[in-house]
């Protein structure tokens, strides 16, 4: 049997664990932990004594770094991790999203390759988060302002990645080369559908900057620093000749068995997509062309050219016919 000091300890216990934070307070401690008051990050005057100072610097940052972790716990308990993935910019949740999680999820991933991969759909989820606030014609300035800001972070860490993947093993390149040309294709894609839903809304494109034009840029500067100096071998440029018209097969396959959409968005999407895939041909003809020549290396861009519309075609289209 529990003797008396046992018995009062594990009632303790159980009222413990039955102590729960409301709805009210939850938002409040992540709205500290997310916008913490400027008193709160003033810095401690610096002390000529300099151990206590670094003593007392030790100990306020160890507090507030326990003091962050359990207001995370706190939060991973409550679903709010779960919660914010769904969350767009202007909601509460945002800032936990992309200043919390992302951040830490990328800090997580050691290979280069997975990081790049990782940064690229990050920039890819910023514009379907811009598509989803352009739907709903909420797409103000400051959260243009914060999407555009991401886009360019992700875009600096997916450069980085692959620079690091390059140094790491220059054989490898290819898969880097597809990763660019994914990045490319998502970008100008996502991009188009943008300035589709901004044009069906109404929206005055000269008000501020877009988040279209800023990806685009980003995609043309990241395939620009990637671009090679020598081109690929024989053999190399047919088995990336057979991908590429593989990809275009598949592009106008889907766009073939798309069902035929009455909606103004809808047929500016098919007729769109079409014209993304003849421009992957032309490219296609184009890198043969080239490649006859002798001219490797234009050959091989030309190719790349070809495989980045193609994808772009089929993201596209799955991306633009969501919106009616």
């Amino acid at each position: 049997m529990e003797n008396k000091k046992t018995r009062k300890l594990n009632d303790a216990v159980r009222e413990m664990a039955q102590i729960k934070m409301t709805t009210d307070e939850k938002k409040r401690m992540l709205e500290n932990i997310l916008n913490p008051s400027p008193l709160l990050m003033k810095q401690p005057i610096k002390s000529p004594y300099k151990i206590s100072y670094f003593i007392s610097s030790f100990y306020q940052k160890r507090s507030l770094y326990y003091l962050s972790i359990a207001g995370l716990f706190i939060i991973i308990g409550s679903g709010s991790v779960i919660a914010s993935q769904k969350s767009l910019p202007g909601d509460l949740l945002y800032p936990l999203k992309v200043n919390v999680v992302e951040p830490i999820h990328s800090a997580l991933i050691f290979s280069p390759e997975q990081k790049a991969e990782y940064e690229s759909s990050l920039a890819a989820r910023r514009l379907t988060e811009a598509e989803s606030l352009a739907d709903q014609s909420k797409l103000d300035l400051p959260k243009e302002q914060k999407i555009n800001s991401l886009l360019e972070s992700h875009t600096q860490a997916l450069y980085k990645a692959i620079d690091e993947s390059r140094k790491k093993d220059p054989a490898e390149a290819n898969g880097d080369d597809t990763i660019v040309t994914n990045f490319e294709a998502t970008m100008n894609a996502h991009a188009q559908v943008l300035d589709i839903l901004n044009k069906q809304r109404g929206k005055n494109k000269k008000e501020n900057q877009t988040i279209s034009e800023n990806a685009r840029d980003n995609a043309h500067f990241l395939r620009a620093s990637q671009e090679k100096e020598v081109g690929a071998t024989p053999e190399q440029y047919t088995k990336k000749k057979e991908d590429v018209q593989a990809s275009i097969d598949s592009a106008n396959t889907d766009l073939n068995n798309t069902r035929s959409d009455e909606s103004s968005i809808g047929k500016t999407v098919i007729d769109n997509t079409g014209k993304i895939i003849e421009e992957a041909k032309k490219s296609l003809k184009e890198a043969d062309e080239d490649n006859r020549k002798g001219n490797s290396q234009n050959a091989h861009s030309k190719l790349l050219d070809s495989e980045s519309s193609a994808k772009e075609a089929k993201i596209f289209l799955k991306a633009g016919l969501k919106f009616k």
